[in-house]
């Protein structure tokens, strides 16, 4: 929105009277009688078109100038000054006395370049937006500009940026695509929305520590190839990297907290992704289109994992949901090619085509589970056993499970609800049901005598031991100490002591 008002400012005709003189083919408007002080102005090219220079040739502002006998001071270049001059504006000199630039003062001028003078402190929106430079040098004296400043030029190959700096402005590189080199001062705190969106030539940046900020979109189709963000972010908005087809890693804050909706949407070189502690969910396509991403390590904290957030991620072929989690949304892993997947024991809904799964042999179901949408398990043909743990059967349609599931698969469920499957749609309609005693043990133990560490198994004594899976066959027999078993799952741990089930 500020980027749309900031242009409607420049095409609007000025309201506020001013008084102007000219010298020497330069006008300049009055900014203070007393002090003696100009601003170098516009020559409007018509009243249709208020804010297109007329300005030509080879221009050289005066630090000075001299108007019935009285001489002022320029120390700035007023809104819109050069604006949309043509090829016929050749280059354009400014004086040390300058302090500030106004408003759209070189916006969409053809000039291919412009040296900024040490003293300049402030810089106006769109300043030198949709110009022809390739690049451009901020004095360390300029302490503040507003947005848009470079929109749009899109022959810009590098440019430095003053270390007094504490923000980058909202779209400030928007549309940049040729732009190679940029320096993010360490006094930067904040940078905003959309500021280096479309910079498809930027291939490396580095974030200072201090920043604690990064906008919408910030950098949506940027060229870069990897990227840390600083511990002060404890956020990242909507659509951050958005696009960035190039992006092959990136590391996340230790403190974040909250990821916005579309953050990596098809950052289609990203292969790996840790997310850290303290998220609680994952938003609505986050990683979509992710077509490489292979390795998601979700953190303990979650909760929630919201439709499309992995949709067409092709190359996740494992996927383990932590115990906490509670929903998976519709589409969630849509398109993805699970060959394995672990199912966090506290689960309690599955939406509609929640899942692509691949060559999946197995699917066990939580006892938690109370709701599964419709064709949330129907991209396989190739589940050989369905374990589920509920003693009531989860609500579903008969579009859940691909028809071959209920032909070929097996169903196993707990001991004594085998006629609540047989009554419920669409369980009743596997052809092969069975009991399994081993889903009827309710309670997990984890006593001082066992200890787990991921697919591990660590035991205190020598004892001989036997662990089943959830089906009810052996997987291990024997008195060793570790044991690691094949997958993430639930067991059943039987020694002469007590039988125990544990989940990995």
């Amino acid at each position: 929105m500020k980027k749309i008002i900031a242009f409607l400012l420049c095409v609007l005709p000025l309201t506020s009277k001013s008084v102007t003189f000219d010298v020497d083919g330069l006008r300049y408007e009055i900014l203070s009688k007393d002090d003696r002080t100009v601003a170098l102005a516009i020559i409007p090219k018509s009243i249709s078109y208020p804010s297109y220079s007329t300005y030509a040739g080879d221009i050289v502002v005066p630090s000075q100038v001299t108007y019935n006998d009285i001489v002022f001071d320029v120390i700035a270049i007023g809104d819109h000054a050069f604006s949309e001059c043509s090829s016929s504006l050749k280059s354009v000199t400014l004086p040390s006395s300058i302090k500030s630039i106004g408003f759209g003062a070189f916006s969409g001028s053809q000039l291919k370049e412009i040296e900024i003078p040490e003293g300049v402190t402030s810089i106006g929106a769109a300043a030198f937006r949709d110009m022809y430079i390739t690049s451009i040098y901020i004095p360390n004296s300029v302490v503040e500009f507003e947005s848009t400043m470079f929109y749009g030029c899109n022959y810009l190959r590098e440019v430095h940026l003053p270390e007094g700096l504490t923000e980058i402005p909202e779209n400030t590189f928007d549309g940049c695509v040729a732009l190679e080199t940029v320096n993010i001062p360490s006094g930067i705190t904040s940078i905003g929305d959309a500021a280096f969106m479309s910079t498809k030539a930027l291939k490396n940046i580095i974030i200072p520590s201090g920043v604690t900020s990064i906008g919408n979109s910030c950098f949506y189709g940027s060229g870069i190839t990897q990227i840390d963000i600083p511990n002060g972010v404890t956020t990242l908005e909507n659509s951050t990297f958005y696009g960035c087809s190039e992006l092959i890693h990136i590391s996340l804050p230790s403190y974040l907290t909250g990821l916005g909706k579309q953050v990596f949407r098809n950052c289609s070189k990203l292969q790996t992704i840790k997310i850290p502690e303290g998220i609680t969910y994952i938003p609505s396509y986050t990683f979509s289109d992710c077509i490489a991403l292979s390795s998601v390590e979700f953190p303990s904290t979650l909760k929630e994992i919201w439709s499309d957030a992995f949709l067409h991620c092709q190359s996740i072929t494992e996927l383990y949901i932590p115990d906490g989690v509670t929903s998976i949304g519709t589409e969630a892993f849509h398109g993805c090619s699970v060959k394995e997947l672990y199912l966090s024991s506290t689960l309690e809904t599955i939406g509609s085509w929640a899942f692509g799964l691949g060559e999946l042999r197995k699917l066990e179901l939580p006892s938690t589970l109370s709701e599964i949408g419709g064709y949330a398990f129907d991209d396989t043909e190739t589940i050989e056993e369905i374990v589920c743990h509920s003693n009531t059967p989860p609500t579903c349609s008969e579009s859940t499970f691909n028809n071959q599931a209920y032909f070929n698969a097996k169903l196993i469920v707990p001991v004594g609800t085998i006629d609540l499957y047989n009554s419920a749609t669409p369980w009743k309609d596997f052809f092969n049901i069975e009991e399994s005693e081993a889903l009827s043990i309710s309670s997990v133990m984890t006593d001082e005598s066992l200890t787990i560490d991921g697919l591990n198994i660590k035991f205190k004594d020598d004892l001989e031991k036997s662990i089943l899976d959830s089906s009810g066959s052996i997987v291990y027999k024997g008195n060793a100490n570790q044991i690691t078993l094949p997958a993430h799952g639930c067991y059943i741990v039987k020694t002469k002591q007590k039988t125990r089930k544990v989940v990995l």
